[in-house]
């Protein structure tokens, strides 16, 4: 045997050897070998056949040679100096001309007997550099044939299979198919498989037509393709056929309508072959994904991976669902290993759409996973990562939905507008676009695993639903968009959303939603929407379900591992954690409450502004009457140790037991502190000399708002101009107007900082001297004359201090003259404004005493925003006092108030009862009773204190 035929041999088969320990295929080309060693079958990691064949050619160094022909020219890095790769030179073209004309791809491979290692290149057009009559190629040291390189040589091999250019085609439907991937595209991308809506079928409608059709959401399409009248006939009883795909089509949409997946996993313990149960494991998965129930949606799918029987393709999309199953669970490193599998899949079929998708949201998975491992890395991995990414949502399945979703976005958006129009044109048998396009959408981005896109497109389908209820809709709806959108994870929408709900109504749809929340099982998307609703909604929760969030909380709150381990938080936990037990403790039993007290009196140093805050909130939150002597004296103790957020509540709440901790406050209000004087309560009782320095105070804010207002930039004085209003009231000898009234008079100063400074004085209006009123006057009326300032818009700001300016104006004109004419006509205005303004004209009615007044009440008790309710119905009680003939209105509002279906209502309203001196003892008892049966715990609390309390009588406590 000659030495060169014996070391081309042994190349040969070491090459084969590696080829073969990754799993694939080899086959022996020496009978016929004219430049082709080796003929490679690619096998994916399982060892099942994808159908690619490689091209081999083996240039081997035999043990002990020198750098031999084939290493004789390497190439040196400038950098490291470490050899990077050689050069392979065909002195004729005759070989590289040979591999490139081939059908399948061809590999060039240098094998160093010595040191049983294969180097490898892709021969293309681009790697082959002409020399003249021959050509060199490249082959880089770093390609060698083991698995760390499995996947790049999938994709050489995957480069003979066509990839498929979709822009510009004509859709003709499936016909180009095979028969078992009909299933997974029917569910992916069934705009491929549904027939279109302008086509005329020659054929039967298929079982796999019908499922895209369903996937789509296109119930009236398939009705009328069945022969089916819109409005008689049953459509699971027509889709009832032989065959188990009609079956699955008839369980999709008995869970799309029904919310059931019983039939789902019937079907998928009655499939006929893998792909039959690929496709129902991975509808019921991910309906359980969708329902926030990653477990038994991750247990369902390992079942059907074990079973190791299904395609290449079909094996890699049950692998993006575990996948997406794992990181919902926090398990980002065992998601990893099965996203890898989505990237081979995508290598080997590029002709394939589904897979494309699949590998493409395996891709963004990927980057994001790395992404949270190691954030602000941008080495050139992390770069190739991010290309990667970007390229996987860059897909026809995704363009496809797209599509999609903007047709729901533009039906959506001119149903909006026939609502503004007013079209009263009705359309008999509509589909509702806006919402069967999102569901359809949404229900695509769930089938393909795309838990990003899945998100976003429930989250837009709920806020959908929601944007078209009113607070008298029935609570049912209310409750499946708020639960929907919760599931989305879309925060700042939830949060919106819970609050709009418990304000305005109907509040029972947020607190069933909560009382759904389950914190041991929420997942990733889940976790936080779940401490949002919780938060918002949880002053209305029954006991029981009070009781069980807040020990979750507490126990959280003690060692909060196993939630961050599962659910990976960005946010800060701390904070979120404690403000949803803030929300949730008035309606806990009297043992939590005072185990939450005892917590915050034994808390440790909270230097920190905003974990103090938190802490500052639960601890107002609790009922006064859950701190006992000791404990309220053990959390003043600690006071000195926390910021000033916690530091003042602390001090405030031991006044209620130990007076003398109220005076432990006054060196912080000396020193300017507004959230201590807050604390203090009845700025009446403050001392002479207290008041007078943080008058002081004051006044040289007066200075700094002028000064930002001259170089139109935003102080955000309001709150203390509205303190020194109060305080230049209550203490006149400490009093100092001047700075004020500059400040008001003051044409360049924002509206929104003199806003409560002008509403606070006309609640003063008893107590300011004949003097201040003169001066005050003519402010008023300019501010009610006067252009807004031209700077506002550029700043976003749209706000005006006409309203106050009117409701000053008209306290003061009751002194001595009658109101005039054009002031209630600025008033009537008010009514054509937005909810700011008709919020003033309801707190300015009662100023009002002509009819004209109480019949805008009337009109604003039910006006679409709760405050103004609340403040109409405010409005009517002040308004009773005075006058005997308001009575009969005023027991009406009060009445329909306490009929409200939200909360803001309600919680003003046992505030009015309190303050009325003319109510009647059995109408209030009566309204009280009510009010102790509420859902609010804060509303409940309150009744029942009132029901011991004995009618005050009107005053202006609150104004102190």
């Amino acid at each position: 045997m000659p030495p060169r035929t014996q070391t081309g041999n042994l190349g040969a088969t070491e090459v084969a050897a590696a080829f073969e320990r990754l799993n694939w295929g080899v086959a022996d080309n020496s009978r016929h070998d004219v430049g082709t060693d080796l003929l490679v079958m690619a096998r994916d990691e399982r060892g099942v056949e994808l159908c690619l064949l490689v091209g081999v050619q083996v240039k081997t160094r035999g043990v002990g040679e020198g750098p031999g022909k084939y290493f004789s020219e390497p190439v040196t890095d400038a950098v490291t100096g470490q050899v990077s790769g050689w050069w392979f030179r065909d002195e004729d073209r005759r070989h590289v001309d040979s591999w490139l004309r081939y059908e399948v791809p061809h590999l060039l491979v240098l094998h160093d007997a010595n040191t049983r290692t294969s180097f490898w290149t892709h021969i293309t057009e681009v790697a082959v550099v002409p020399t003249g009559k021959g050509a060199k190629v490249f082959v880089p040291a770093n390609q060698t044939i083991d698995l760390g390189h499995r996947d790049q040589l999938l994709a050489v091999a995957a480069t003979q299979r066509p990839h498929l250019v979709w822009e510009g085609s004509a859709w003709r439907g499936p016909g180009s198919i095979a028969p078992t991937a009909l299933l997974r595209h029917a569910l992916i991308v069934p705009r491929l498989v549904a027939p279109h809506p302008n086509l005329t079928l020659t054929a039967p409608l298929t079982p796999e037509q019908a499922l895209a059709l369903v996937a789509r959401v296109q119930i009236n399409d398939l009705r009328h393709r069945l022969a089916m009248q819109p409005l008689d006939d049953d459509l699971q009883e027509a889709l009832d056929q032989p065959g188990w795909a009609w079956r699955l089509t008839r369980a999709l949409l008995h869970q799309l309508t029904n919310g059931e997946r019983d039939e789902v996993l019937a079907a998928m313990e009655a499939a006929n072959d893998p792909a039959e149960r690929v496709a129902a494991t991975v509808i019921a998965a991910a309906a359980l994904l969708g329902l926030g129930n990653a477990e038994e949606a991750d247990r369902l799918l390992v079942t059907t991976l074990e079973r190791d029987d299904a395609h290449p393709i079909d094996h890699a999309w049950l692998s993006l669902q575990h996948a997406r199953c794992l990181i919902e669970l926090g398990r980002d490193d065992d998601a990893r290993e099965h996203l890898l599998v989505t990237q081979r899949a995508r290598s080997a079929y590029p002709d394939d759409l589904t897979a494309s998708a699949i590998g493409g949201i395996g891709a963004i998975a990927l980057y994001r996973i790395t992404r949270r491992e190691t954030p602000g890395r941008n080495d050139k991995e992390e770069t190739g990562r991010l290309a990667d990414g970007v390229a996987g949502l860059d897909t026809t399945a995704v363009w496809w939905r797209a599509l999609d979703t903007t047709d729901a976005l533009r039906a959506s958006a001119n149903q909006a507008y026939r609502v503004w129009a007013r079209d009263t044109a009705i359309t008999w048998a509509a589909r509702d676009t806006a919402n069967d396009d999102l569901v359809a959408t949404s229900l695509m981005a769930g089938h393909l695993g795309d838990q990003g896109a899945w998100s976003s497109l429930t989250a837009l389908l709920a806020k959908e639903n929601l944007r078209r209820l009113e607070r008298t809709s029935e609570a049912k709806h209310a409750r499946a968009a708020l639960s929907t959108l919760r599931l989305s994870g879309d925060h700042k929408s939830t949060k919106l959303a819970t609050r709009r709900l418990v304000r305005d109504g109907p509040a029972s749809a947020a607190a069933q939603v909560a009382a759904e929340c389950d914190l041991d099982t929420t997942t990733r998307t889940t976790a936080r929407t779940s401490l949002i609703v919780l938060r918002e909604a949880g002053d209305l929760l029954n006991q029981e379900a009070a009781e069980r969030a807040c020990t979750w909380l507490l126990n959280t709150l003690e060692d909060p591992t196993a939630f961050v381990t599962r659910t990976r938080p960005s946010y800060l936990l701390l904070t979120e954690l404690v403000d949803t037990l803030a929300g949730v403790i008035k309606a806990a039993s009297d043992k939590t409450q005072q185990k939450v007290a005892e917590l915050l009196a034994n808390l440790p140093a909270q230097p920190a502004e905003l974990y103090a805050a938190s802490w500052a909130r639960l601890a107002r939150a609790l009922p006064a009457d859950r701190w006992e002597a000791d404990t309220a004296a053990r959390l003043a103790a600690t006071a000195p140790t926390h910021h000033e957020e916690l530091r003042v509540v602390a001090h405030e709440i031991a006044a209620l037991h130990h007076p003398v901790e109220r005076d432990a406050l006054l060196p912080l209000i000396r020193q300017g502190s507004q959230a201590a004087l807050s604390a203090f309560g009845d700025v009446r009782e403050l001392p002479a000399e207290t008041a007078g320095a943080y008058v002081g105070h004051l006044v040289a804010s007066c200075e700094d708002i002028q000064l930002r207002a001259k170089n139109l930039s935003r102080a955000e004085g309001g709150d203390r101009l509205s303190d020194l209003a109060m305080l230049n009231g209550w203490h006149p000898d400490q009093a100092q107007w001047e700075p004020l009234l500059k400040v008001l008079a003051d044409p360049l100063v924002w509206p929104k900082d003199k806003n409560a400074a002008l509403r606070r004085l006309a609640q003063l209006r008893s107590q300011l001297s004949d003097a201040v009123a003169r001066k005050l006057r003519p402010i008023a009326e300019e501010i009610l004359i006067a252009d807004p300032l031209p700077a506002m818009a550029a700043f976003g700001e749209d706000e005006n201090s006409r309203s106050a300016a009117l409701d000053l104006a008209y306290s003061l004109a009751e002194r001595d003259t009658p109101v005039p004419a054009v002031w209630r006509t600025q008033l009537l205005d008010l009514l054509g404004g937005d909810r700011r303004d008709r919020r003033w004209a309801a707190y300015i009615a009662r100023h009002d005493s002509e009819p004209a007044g109480a019949g805008l009440l009337v009109a604003l008790l039910q006006d679409t925003d709760p405050i103004v309710r609340a403040e109409a119905v405010d409005s009517i009680v002040s308004r009773a006092e005075n006058d005997p003939d308001v009575h009969s209105l005023r027991d009406t509002a009060l009445d329909r108030a306490a009929t409200d279906p939200g909360t803001v209502v309600t919680q003003n309203l046992v505030a009015a009862i309190e303050r009325s001196t003319t109510l009647t003892d059995a109408h209030r008892a009566e309204l009280l009773r009510r009010l102790t049966e509420h859902s609010s715990a804060t509303v409940r609390s309150r009744a029942k204190k009132a029901q011991k309390t004995p009618s005050a009588g009107a005053s202006d406590d609150s104004n102190a």
